[in-house]
């Protein structure tokens, strides 16, 4: 076979091929990406049946009888193969989601239409017609007997061939810079594939094309089955990685669940499709925060709720996949609209916030309660509890200007150190009023008796309060309780705790318990005195008080 009827086999197998394929994207699900495939695929039909007939002999006896067909062939071979060229880039800056605006797309069909007059306006061999001109070729020969290519030889090139060949390798430069760029950004194994089927694409059209400029190929133009061969690589993106699937289950949930917003991510994890309500919620779409928001969705669990357009929306992340053998096709964020749930839920957590709280205001009160009678039973009307909690807050207030204290001291610590301050003694509650009343001197085992009441009063706040209160309230309360009667030398009681080993808020309350209490009469003690009162806590200071406390107390005794 001579090489001519090699390159009309080729041909002939070209368009054998290109309605095979035609057929089978016209049938995929309609997108963007798929328009632009049919428009490369037609473009190159177009040009394939040019070349076809201006590669067969039509006149072999050497007139130019078959010149005229010959040339149609050439000008449906420019009508078709520019446009291709165009189409594959349009369907690359698509891929990528790179909005070219209408203007430049359309100039640039225009641009390649008036390259296309230009061609079938050129001057050709035994053409009679005075408006013809030789802008595009210079100089044509005619050998319907050449068995290299077409019979229709270029033997001068003039300057609009090559502004022609300037503007295809611009694409051509854009779409390798375009395919280098997705590479880069492509975040998945599957996506750099993806990525690198493109660039072959384009590969093959240039290769096809210099081995036509550098006349390897003789007269025949390669470029266009350079084109043909990089369609292959679109296919298989097209059945094996399914990119038309993501665009097409975009707009299907967008109108299922309009209310909701939907983030549609392809294999290479870009946005192919976001809906009005997904952009009002995300205004970082189109700007340069886009792809660090899209990374902190992806880093946020399921159940995630987002405030916007004073709607609640929560989110669901889903994988998709398609075809039999499951393809991983990219993901689907959902923002379901959940104001009504949310706010329902809000509303009964404020009811159960409630309801905690008067349980806990009862408790309190309950314990409050105990405190007092505690407190009658020793023949006092409560002015003991409401005095020791108000030289608690001053003390702690005063201590807490100390840099060592100062981050735990804090004026919400002090609050509840303070309405917790009433239930140092409500263990007293399990001692005798025998022991309790008694006027003289206890014996020893009264005396063990009474020191009971620490641990017991310990024991009533933790069961009381650790599943209704807070933990730090119940935590306090059962330090005070507990531990007011510890020593600073750690000769006090239950624990025989020392120095630091006491909770501060215990090493406080006990300043404040045994300075009102040398001030109160009792059944047993006469009151003392302010200075009396004073005198003694300071011997104290160092064997029953802490010494830094101390300090504190006495900044603030003259309040007292």
């Amino acid at each position: 076979m001579t090489p001519r009827e090699v390159y009309i086999l080729l041909q002939a197998i070209g368009i054998v091929v290109l309605i095979g394929e035609l057929v089978y994207v016209t049938f995929q699900k309609p997108s963007n990406l798929q328009r632009h495939l049919i428009f490369i695929l037609y473009s190159l039909a177009v040009s394939f049946v040019g070349y076809l007939i201006e590669l067969i002999p039509l006149n072999m006896d050497g007139t130019y009888a078959g010149v005229q067909v010959a040339y149609i062939g050439v000008c449906l071979g420019y009508a078709g193969k520019p446009f291709a060229l165009v189409a594959s880039a349009l369907l690359l800056f698509e891929y990528v989601d790179i909005k070219l605006p209408k203007w430049l797309i359309f100039s640039v069909l225009a641009f390649f239409g008036f390259l296309t007059i230009m061609v079938c306006t050129n001057w050709y061999p035994g053409c009679t017609n005075p408006y013809t001109h030789k802008l595009y070729y210079t100089d044509i020969g005619w050998d319907p007997n050449a068995n290299l290519g077409s019979p229709l030889t270029i033997n001068g090139r003039g300057p609009f061939w090559y502004v022609y060949m300037a503007s295809a390798f611009v694409i051509y430069g854009a779409y390798i810079i375009l395919t280098f760029y997705e590479f880069r950004r492509s975040k998945t194994n599957q996506a750099k594939k993806m990525a690198i089927m493109l660039f072959l694409t384009v590969f093959f059209s240039v290769v096809g094309l210099l081995l036509y400029i550098t006349k390897s190929t003789y007269s025949y133009d390669s470029t266009l089955l350079g084109i043909l061969i990089g369609t292959i690589p679109l296919l298989i993106l097209l059945t094996k990685y399914r990119i038309f699937d993501s665009i097409t289950l975009a707009r299907h949930k967008a109108l299922s669940d309009s209310k909701d917003g939907i983030i549609i991510l392809d294999a290479r994890m870009t946005v192919s499709y976001k809906n009005t309500i997904a952009k009002s919620i995300f205004p970082e779409f189109g700007t340069k925060e886009e792809g660090l928001m899209l990374d902190k969705i992806l880093n946020y669990q399921n159940g995630k709720l987002f405030f916007a357009n004073e709607r609640v929306y929560e989110l669901r992340v889903r994988d998709a996949f398609a075809g039999k053998r499951q393809v991983f096709v990219g993901k689907t964020l959902a923002f379901n609209d959940i104001t009504e749930h949310y706010n329902y839920k809000e509303r009964l957590e404020v009811d159960v916030d409630k309801a905690i709280l008067k349980i806990k205001n009862i408790q309190r009160s309950t314990l409050a309660s105990f405190a007092d009678l505690v407190e009658a039973r020793d023949g006092n009307t409560g002015e003991h509890i409401k005095s020791v909690s108000n030289t608690t807050e001053k003390i702690a207030i005063e201590l807490a200007k100390n840099p060592k204290y100062e981050q735990t001291l804090t004026s919400e610590y002090i609050k509840i150190l303070k309405e917790c301050a009433p239930l140092h003694d409500i263990g007293k509650i399990f001692v005798p009023d025998a022991i309790l009343l008694k006027p003289g001197k206890l014996t020893p085992e009264e005396y063990e008796i009474i020191k009971t009441h620490a641990q017991k009063g310990r024991e009533i706040c933790e069961n009381s309060l650790k599943d209704i209160e807070e933990p730090i309230y119940t935590e306090l309360a059962m330090e005070i309780s507990g531990g007011h009667h510890e020593w600073w030398n750690g000769k006090g009681y239950p624990k025989g705790l020392k120095e630091e080993e006491i909770p501060l808020s215990a090493r406080i309350i006990a300043v404040a318990d045994v300075y009102d209490a040398l001030r109160m009469e009792r059944s047993y003690k006469k009151a003392y005195s302010k200075e009396e009162s004073i005198r003694i806590i300071q011997e104290e200071t160092g064997s029953h008080f802490d010494p830094t406390i101390v300090e504190a107390f006495l900044k603030i005794v003259d309040s007292l």
